[in-house]
């Protein structure tokens, strides 16, 4: 039996959503699936805190349960996770061999672009999703080049045993709809999963049907979920919106998602708006006022920002949280610099270049040269030598406890070397400079043996050892490197660089694995190479800090953005297909936000720290933001 409860009112959805859990006995096993697992953990913790104690509230995000539900099947087993990263080289593949094959036509002028593999994948991944097969695509040239594509795409999958996103939402209905999957057979709670493909409805479909009892809030305006779960033969009940009658909040949960036109009315000033010049100040001035929401006695932890764009706001927001003090929790974590991915791209920058110092001076300035012990083994048989007496100043000493603090000084010997690039000069600057330490050092010990200069060039000619016995061979190796090459030579010689060269190369490692599966393509340039990386390698999602009370959520419009908050967010811009500025906001908060802040082409942001109340029936407020 399945019961679907539809308001525009979250704390109406959430009333039902307790209703559901209420009526039955304490120690009763039921699963929570939410738009995020920390949707589903919220409103479970909620319950906990009324209740008093409780166990058997099983909790997931429907991605999550997915996963598990495919997991107990053989073949769901026996497939790896496939990532972003993998799905774009398996599209690179699946092009490289149509064009070696002559299959495409339409798309041939523009098949061997850089950006076309991503924008296949996006495409392969949608119509995956919505469950079109190659032979469904045969209308005309262009429909026949995407099946072809499509074909080979899923060969390759299969081939690899990689499952998508399409994959693992249709092995884990199956899994359903056999008996395989316990959580099914429990008590079901659907709190606001919206359900924007058919693979996630045939998954939702198979997970009721096997449920002995369900119950799903949908928010109002999320069409094609209420559709779909309608159309499984539950009945719809819809619930008053509890906003005071004529409330500027009303009237915007009632009209943000449709194309007619509200009355007109006076303002009752609940819901305010500001511009700002320029994101940066739009994101301090949004901490100002959740300053001021504190001040009037708003918990943090009853606010929220809901972000459409996170990559152009999120560190914008978190610089301004801390510089106001403000306690921040972004839901899927924050994109921070990878050092180690940005290391990788300036050394085969340095070799694109020419072997650039410059280069390498950014490769060294980055820390990630790694830990190596007092002798270094030397790779060649021409040693600068050291006089027999040197000693290293203890103040600036470049080992301790037998390790070698790298590096240590080396940009400013690269500069006083004046290494500009090439692999002769490198060795030759290098050698230079280090005959010239020598010189001084015994000019110096012959004619003024007390000077203080004579321990600095010492440690400068031990630094310089220690620069040369590292770099040279690297430089050596890149310059070794072909013009051109196939993916697979140019990932192995990039596994092997990462591993000799890089501090932590685990994460680099791991995205060379994942677009192992263009190894046959090419010919292609380093340069073609190192471009087709960098975005991937230059930025690393930082891992999420856990939800602390007090501290207020921040978030993004839809589950693949950087961050998303406690929300389900339907992409409900796409579904009216843009018509006005107004129906182009991009979600709807779910019953377990706590606030809400959405974006449109004409008005950037709103921040509503009470926009939609969840724990109490206060009045609402809201504040809306524009960037002009």
């Amino acid at each position: 039996m399945l019961r679907i409860v539809t308001s525009s009112s979250a704390a109406a959805r959430l009333n039902a959503a307790r209703t559901f859990l209420a009526g039955r006995p304490a120690a009763s096993e039921l699963v929570i699936v939410g738009a995020s697992r920390g949707a589903a953990d919220d409103f479970a913790r909620a319950i906990a805190r009324r209740a008093g104690a409780t166990f058997g509230l099983t909790r997931f995000s429907l991605t999550e349960l997915a996963a598990k539900a495919a997991a107990s099947r053989v073949e769901g087993a026996r497939r790896a996770r496939g990532t972003d990263a993998g799905a774009e080289a398996i599209a690179a593949r699946a092009i490289f061999e149509a064009i070696g094959a002559g299959e495409l036509a339409y798309f041939a002028p523009v098949a061997t672009l850089p950006g076309f593999p991503k924008a296949l994948a996006r495409t392969l991944h949608e119509l995956r999703l919505a469950g079109i097969t190659p032979s469904s695509l045969v209308l005309d040239s262009r429909s026949v080049d995407i099946a072809t594509l499509l074909t080979r795409f899923e060969a390759q999958l299969a081939a690899a045993s990689v499952a998508d996103r399409a994959a693992l939402l249709q092995l884990a209905a199956d899994a359903c709809r056999s008996g395989d999957v316990r959580w099914a057979r429990l008590p079901i709670l659907l709190l606001d999963v919206p359900l924007d493909s058919r693979a996630e409805q045939e998954f939702v479909a198979a997970l009721v049907h096997q449920s002995s009892d369900a119950l799903a809030t949908v928010p109002d305006g999320d069409r094609f979920t209420l559709d779909a779960l309608a159309a499984l033969g539950g009945t719809v009940d819809t619930l008053a919106d509890d906003a005071e009658a004529g409330s500027d909040l009303l009237n915007l949960r009632r009209f943000v998602f449709k194309a007619e036109r509200p009355a007109e009315r006076e303002r009752a000033g609940d819901v305010a708006l500001f511009s700002a010049p320029g994101e940066g100040r739009e994101s301090v001035e949004i901490v100002r006022r959740i300053l001021d929401e504190a001040a009037r006695g708003v918990p943090f932890d009853e606010m929220a920002v809901f972000l459409r764009t996170p990559k152009q706001y999120l560190g914008l927001l978190e610089h301004a949280c801390a510089r106001g003090d403000v306690p921040a929790y972004f839901d899927r974590g924050t994109r921070r610099p990878d050092p180690a991915g940005r290391a990788f791209i300036a050394l085969l920058s340095c070799a694109v270049d020419g072997l650039s110092a410059k280069r390498f001076d950014e490769y060294l300035s980055l820390g990630q040269v790694p830990q190596v012990g007092e002798e270094l083994a030397r790779r060649d048989d021409t040693p600068i030598g050291l006089p027999a007496d040197t000693q290293i100043d203890s103040d600036d000493d470049a080992v301790v406890a037998g390790t070698l603090r790298s590096p240590w000084k080396w940009e400013e010997l690269i500069v006083e070397s004046a290494v500009v690039g090439g692999q002769a000069r490198w060795r030759r600057r290098l050698d230079g400079l280090a005959a010239d330490y020598r010189f001084r050092i015994e000019e110096l010990q012959r004619d003024e043996p007390d000077s203080p200069r004579i321990a600095r060039y010492r440690r400068d000619l031990r630094n310089l050892v220690h620069l040369r016995d590292f770099a040279l061979p690297i430089v050596d190796e890149l310059a070794a490197w072909p013009a051109r090459a196939t993916w697979g030579e140019w990932l192995d010689r990039f596994a092997a660089l990462a591993a000799r060269a890089l501090r932590r190369p685990a994460r680099v490692l791991q995205l060379l694995a994942d677009v192992r599966p263009m190894a046959d393509v090419g010919p292609v340039t380093l340069e073609e190479a190192r471009d087709v990386l960098h975005d991937r390698l230059a930025s690393n999602a930082a891992r999420r800090r856990c939800w602390v009370s007090g501290s207020f959520g921040a978030g993004g419009t839809r589950p693949h953005d950087s961050v998303v908050s406690k929300m389900s967010t339907p992409n409900t811009n796409r579904r009216e297909g843009g018509r006005s500025a107004l129906c182009s906001f991009p979600a709807w908060p779910s019953a377990s936000s706590r606030s809400v802040r959405v974006k449109t082409r004409c008005c950037s942001t709103i921040v509503a720290p009470r926009l939609i109340p969840r724990w109490s029936a206060r009045p609402s407020g809201a504040t809306a933001s524009g960037c002009s």
